[in-house]
């Protein structure tokens, strides 16, 4: 199996007495832009989709290390989703042996400095590791994959392609999660997450505030009308009165 790539913080750690597992590097979380923006919606959109599931946990660029007193042994995904777990606190890191439990689900946002990362390197680690679902999203100008969104599913111990077919729109594509019961839609500087059950996309943190913004204001406008109906009901009533007539109840 080849080894992963180590980032430089990482290599540099000797083994002591007493193991210490990093929690950081001096690497930027992102390369640029076109690789920030798809992986901060993915974690914030898987977030919230599994807000409501104490079981499964969802992390992002974080060290996993995968074999107990060797820190070496580590690969940073860029999202990743685990299920029949538990969130408990925040972690720093993650342990497989601590947690018992492995990824099930893997982002991985291609740049032009760490694709091969991502394609030569993790690609055994994660098969060895057993994680079922492996996806890659190219969003470079240049393009590095074709298609730009590609998955993996792990059977009887080997990675095989995830179909991935085009949406109808030009350039436009989408695999199928099973293990999160969406599916990826992706091109060149856009990528989502879409409920096929609801027939909708996951929302990111502006499409979430600008709905909870737009629930607010119908809420007043409803509380306005209603204050509105009330009034004009009173003053009717009044007239009513004036006139020796007594409104109905």
């Amino acid at each position: 199996m080849t080894a992963p790539r180590l980032k430089p913080e990482v290599d540099r750690v000797e083994q002591a007495e007493s193991v210490f597992y990093p929690i950081e590097d001096d690497e930027p979380l992102a390369e640029s832009e076109y690789q920030l923006l798809p992986l901060t919606y993915a974690y914030w959109a898987l977030t919230t989709w599994f807000a409501d599931d104490p079981t499964t946990w969802v992390g992002a660029d974080m060290f996993l290390y995968y074999e107990e007193g060797n820190p070496r042994r580590v690969v940073a995904p860029d999202v990743f989703v685990v299920t029949q777990t538990h969130k408990g606190e925040k972690r720093n890191i993650f342990q497989t042996w601590v947690e018992g439990r492995i990824p099930d689900f893997i982002l991985e946002v291609l740049s032009e400095t760490n694709y091969r990362n991502d394609l030569v390197n993790k690609f055994p680690v994660y098969r060895q590791l057993g994680v079922t679902e492996y996806w890659m999203y190219d969003p470079t100008p240049t393009g590095i994959l074709s298609p730009r969104l590609q998955g993996h599913r792990l059977v009887g111990g080997e990675y095989q392609p995830i179909p991935v077919e085009e949406t109808g729109l030009p350039g436009r594509y989408r695999g199928i999660s099973e293990v999160l019961g969406l599916e990826l839609h992706a091109e060149v500087d856009w990528f989502r997450l879409f409920d096929p059950a609801v027939g909708v996309y996951l929302r990111d943190p502006q499409e979430s505030e600008d709905a909870l913004a737009a629930e607010r204001e119908g809420r007043l406008a409803d509380q306005q009308a209603l204050a509105t109906e009330r009034e004009a009901r009173a003053e009717l009533e009044r007239l009513l009165r004036e006139h020796g007539i007594e409104p109905p109840a």
